[in-house]
């Protein structure tokens, strides 16, 4: 494992968590735990992120920001902004996740004042500083600087991790045919028990999913958001009125076509409506919680919503292809029902394994590129 004075990973994507990681890296630069941040989203802040609360007026004083374009004209605005102030900071600092650039060394040098001098802090210069820290390394980019086990190993960890969703598939599928069974149902839920059933089948996945991600940053909210989502998609599926029919097996039954058929186009149906409507609402969820972009969204999204379906359509169909009669479909559904939940959680964690919306999932970037994903 490289030490992190080694090398540079790509910043937070994350405005908040961007703040977070800034002020505790200036605590420990300038020794001064009276820096702090300087009201919340949302608020009026003067183009002000950051204050030494020592200090009012005078001092040092902050802005953040994500952007790599446009930057010249931001701190220009922002200076303008902090030193009419109520602050009035004497040292004003402008935090950027761009790259080195001497066009913005100079206008800081341009702008600075006797009363008030401009410096800028690149990624480059904030790592630096981050590196020296390793307790903010692990606490950041945990699983790109912490020395491992052999035990700890991510392959060894994926493979745990799916066992443990195989056992939770089961384990929901179990708790739904007894709940099931207790209430006399003999056919596909319809109504309350079409709002009851992914619920009951799903949650120790997510709870799987949940204990495994949480560190990467999946939180209680997004997983119920998750829940949430499915409950819409499988009122959807099972209840929705199509034409005379209530639900897309009825309304697919109606068309007469072979079973087989049948089949393999209502599993496609089932797996895609769940997936994309859990999917959706766990990233609209995570969206609003953490103020990311949409394009930050959509990237995340896609995946997430393919996993479910592959995992569910490909076994089904080839069991279909091999077992096409009617009297092996209890068997179907077990197959079609644990591999949907399976694949479910695997959906769930995907976004925080395959993109950069956590600070501890970024990827190291070389010293001339700019770092992926960097919004304009």
């Amino acid at each position: 494992m490289p030490n992190p004075t080694q090398m540079v990973l790509a910043p937070p994507t994350s405005p908040s968590v961007f703040e977070e990681l800034v002020m505790e890296v200036l605590q420990r630069k300038y020794k001064n735990q009276s820096l702090s941040l300087y009201g919340r989203s949302g608020q009026p802040q003067e183009g002000i992120d950051g204050i030494d609360q020592s200090r009012n007026p005078g001092g040092l004083a902050w802005q953040t920001t994500l952007r790599t374009k446009g930057l010249r004209a931001k701190l220009e605005r922002d200076f303008q902004r902090a030193r009419t102030s109520t602050y009035r900071p004497s040292t004003f600092l402008f935090v950027t996740a761009a790259r080195r650039d001497t066009a913005l060394v100079r206008l800081a040098a341009v702008l600075s004042a006797d009363e008030c001098r401009v410096e800028v802090l690149f990624w480059d210069d904030l790592w630096n500083e981050l590196s020296k820290w390793p307790e903010l390394c692990e606490r950041y980019y945990g699983d790109w600087v912490r020395p491992r086990s052999w035990w700890e190993g991510r392959a060894v960890l994926t493979l745990l991790f799916v066992v443990a969703l195989g056992v939770a598939s089961v384990l929901g599928g179990a708790l739904w045919v007894v709940l099931w069974r207790g209430l006399g149902g003999t056919v596909e839920p319809h109504g309350l028990a079409a709002l009851a059933w992914p619920v009951v089948t799903v949650s120790p996945v997510c709870l799987v999913a949940w204990a495994f991600a949480r560190r990467s940053g999946l939180t209680a909210i997004e997983t119920v958001g998750f829940l949430v989502g499915l409950v819409a998609g499988s009122w959807l599926f099972y209840d929705l009125p199509i034409g005379p029919h209530q639900g897309a097996r009825y309304a697919l039954e109606s068309l007469n076509w072979s079973p087989v058929r049948t089949e393999a186009l209502l599993v496609l149906i089932w797996s895609t409506t769940l997936s994309i409507c859990a999917s959706l609402c766990a990233s609209i969820t995570r969206t609003l919680v953490e103020k990311r972009s949409v394009t930050a969204a959509k990237h995340d999204l896609f995946p997430a919503m393919a996993v479910p379906i592959v995992t569910v359509c490909i076994p089904v169909w080839v069991y279909i292809s091999i077992f096409p009669t009617s009297e092996f479909e209890a068997a179907r559904g077990v197959i079609a029902g644990i591999a949907l939940r399976v694949g479910l959680g695997l959906g769930l964690v995907l976004p925080f394994l395959t993109s950069l919306s956590r600070p501890d999932r970024a990827e190291p970037v070389s010293p001339d590129e700019d770092w992926p994903g960097a919004p304009d």
